[in-house]
C-alpha cells in the first residue's frame, strides 16, 4: 500500500540521533522514485547539512550528471541506483570514470 509520506528534515534529525549511523535519503514521494528524472539534491543537502552520519542519495539517477549533481551540490556522501544498470543504460565503470573526470573521488 502505498501513500503520500512526508517527513520532514526534523523529523530525520530526531531519528538520527537515536539510532543511525548513516541515512539512506529517497524521494520525498514513492511517485518519484525510479523515474529517472534525478534525485531530490534540495532534500538531500537539508538532510546532509543537519545530520551528521553519511548520506546515501537514493532514487533518480537517469543520466550521469544526475550522480555529479547530488554528489556536489546536494552533499551526498554516496550514491544508489539500480535500475541504469539493471536496463544497460550505463554500467558502473561508465559512472565512476565519468566521477573521477570531474574531479569526484571513486574506487575504480
Amino acid at each position: 500500500n502505498q501513500k503520500n509520506t512526508k517527513i520532514d528534515v526534523t523529523t530525520i534529525e530526531k531519528v538520527v540521533s537515536k539510532c543511525a549511523d548513516k541515512l539512506s535519503e529517497s524521494p520525498k514521494y514513492w511517485e518519484e522514485f525510479c523515474t529517472k528524472n534525478g534525485y531530490d539534491s534540495p532534500l538531500t543537502k537539508a538532510v546532509s547539512e543537519a545530520v551528521n552520519v553519511p548520506v546515501i542519495a537514493s532514487g533518480g539517477a537517469g543520466k550521469l550528471e544526475d550522480f555529479y549533481e547530488v554528489l556536489t551540490e546536494g552533499g551526498a556522501d554516496a550514491v544508489l541506483a539500480a535500475s541504469v544498470f539493471h536496463y544497460k543504460t550505463f554500467t558502473i565503470q561508465q559512472v565512476k570514470e565519468y566521477l573521477r573526470d570531474r574531479g569526484i573521488e571513486v574506487r575504480i
